[in-house]
């Protein structure tokens, strides 16, 4: 993760729709250096319905009004309602700011693409990644494939940010997988650096 984003806090909203199913939740996702992610939904500001945490490759889904507990390995995140996403931890929480990192298979090269709004910064396996930038339009367009070697398509918009320290973090994510089919969007309420 960029040393400007290693931890920070945000207030969100997720969708997130797989075939018939639709998840769809206020959030707070904080990410803190290295390896940590947690995810609350909240149905109110102070009802937490779901929690996704994780420490390293390894994590759980909670589900505090049920008392259930769902672990999950590198490579399969537990989303609410929605089920597996083939994503570990840290993957995720990179592409939840925008900027994905992948460290797995190929040569591995890095790129610094620029929209109206500023600069797209992405590393990954040069054999592996497609990216397209439009300066028509201000998202940034990423194609990749994850560890599991599934196709990832991710839009950060990098007009509407925040800035934290010297970077620019997109207000607005999407993500899209292919296989299975599932898209997830996140717009960010409100970010702050810890």
């Amino acid at each position: 993760m960029s040393s400007d984003l290693r931890s920070f806090h945000a207030l969100a909203y997720v969708v997130a729709e797989k075939g018939d199913i639709k998840w769809a939740s206020n959030v707070t996702i904080s990410i803190r250096s290295p390896d940590s992610l947690r995810i609350d939904a909240l149905e109110r500001l102070s009802d937490v319905v779901a929690t996704i945490n994780a420490k390293g490759p390894d994590g759980y889904l909670e589900l505090p009004l049920t008392g259930k507990k769902v672990p999950f390995n590198e490579g399969n995140i537990i989303l609410p309602l929605v089920g597996n996403v083939s994503l570990d931890p840290m993957t995720f929480s990179n592409l939840l700011i925008g900027r994905p990192y992948l460290e797995k298979g190929g040569a591995q090269v890095s790129k610094e693409f620029h929209s109206s709004g500023g600069s797209y910064f992405l590393r990954g396996p040069v054999d592996e990644m497609e990216v397209e930038t439009d300066t028509a339009n201000p998202l940034v367009y990423t194609r990749f494939t994850g560890p599991d070697k599934k196709r990832v398509m991710l839009e950060a918009d990098f007009d509407d940010f925040v800035k934290i320290g010297n970077k620019r973090f997109p207000r607005h994510v999407v993500i899209r997988f292919e296989n299975p089919k599932l898209l997830m969007e996140i717009k960010y309420k409100e970010i702050k650096a810890e």
